[in-house]
């Protein structure tokens, strides 16, 4: 999850950046443009402007979205969920094989895992119970 968070962080930047330098390249050529003497960059203005509008208008488009995605799944929250349930669970596997294997104890180490896991359970659907699917509209 962490992984995918960083990820998607990264194309969302990478997007920003991307619809940056075009409208940057497109400044550049127009003042190209109106410094050239000759007409030979007329002939891909056009072109070239379409493109350019219609990318920096979906790219951030595309990037809202991911970032929608990304918050809606919350994937750096499920990241830190599950790596402290997995310390958790590392620790009480240690404690387990350090303490004597008497019934009692036993008893007391499944319900450890067992709360455990049954908090991990609760937290993941709070989490999830307040952020419902719903469609606009």
């Amino acid at each position: 999850m962490h992984r995918l968070e960083h990820r998607m962080h990264l194309l969302g930047t990478w997007l920003f950046g991307a619809t940056a330098a075009i409208c940057l390249f497109v400044l550049v050529f127009k003042f190209a443009d109106k410094m050239a003497t000759s007409t030979a960059l007329e002939a891909i203005a056009h072109p070239l402007l379409i493109f350019a509008t219609i990318a920096t208008a979906g790219l951030p488009a595309v990037g809202a979205a991911i970032y929608g995605i990304r918050m809606q799944g919350d994937f750096a929250g499920t990241a830190e969920r599950s790596e402290a349930l997995a310390h958790a669970l590392t620790s009480l596997r240690t404690v387990i094989d350090d303490d004597d294997t008497g019934f009692d104890t036993l008893i007391r180490r499944v319900r450890r895992a067992s709360d455990l896991l049954t908090e991990d359970l609760a937290s993941w659907l709070q989490t999830y119970h307040a952020r419902p699917l719903t469609l606009p509209g």
